[in-house]
């Protein structure tokens, strides 16, 4: 299996000095480096900007507005994308509403027609990973305990704009609903 993680780091080094871009944070390629490292077997987007980078890894629930923030709001400066493929190693420029619809990934799929065990096994597989990865902010945080429900991790979603796990958790809570009812 290729080391995707070290084939990414050299790559993100070889774009930014072949496209002489950041002009300014360049620090944010030692933090690119460790945000690979930190999810290594992800899928990444990558956009190489004037003013610094921004590093995602895909389908675990991280919030698309670290990336839709510069992609809709920031046109002014010079910008790239790059989606990172961990299962080929491979480095693929990308358009920005590329990059956008790659974001808004679910983590998981779930549907009505799963088991309410297959549903709550595939959501609470979703969270404890974001857990671990202290995806979503401060680990200190009440949201982090034990026994917060879905209906509460929604609620903190919605406060912190991932829409993202929002969805996740809206959809996940409609079909814990759904099978509950039909019980």
């Amino acid at each position: 299996m290729i080391n995707s993680t070290i084939a990414f780091q050299q790559a993100i080094l070889k774009l930014s000095c072949n496209l002489h871009l950041p002009s300014s944070n360049e620090e944010d390629l030692q933090r690119d480096s460790q945000i690979l490292n930190n999810f290594s077997g992800c899928d990444f987007v990558w956009l190489l900007r004037e003013k610094g980078t921004t590093l995602l890894p895909l389908k675990i629930g991280a919030n698309p507005d670290h990336i839709t923030y510069f992609v809709e709001g920031d046109r002014a400066q010079v910008m790239h994308a790059f989606h990172f493929k961990s299962q080929s190693g491979a480095v693929e420029k990308i358009s920005l509403s590329e990059a956008e619809r790659l974001v808004y990934q679910s983590p998981t799929e779930i549907s009505l027609t799963m088991t309410l065990d297959k549903l709550v096994a595939e959501v609470d597989a979703v969270l404890t990973r974001g857990k671990q990865f202290r995806l979503w902010g401060n680990s200190h945080s009440a949201i982090y305990q034990e026994d917060v429900s879905w209906s509460e991790w929604k609620a903190f979603f919605e406060a912190h704009h991932n829409s993202v796990m929002l969805n996740l958790m809206a959809r996940a809570l409609q079909y814990l609903s759904e099978h509950k009812r039909a019980a």
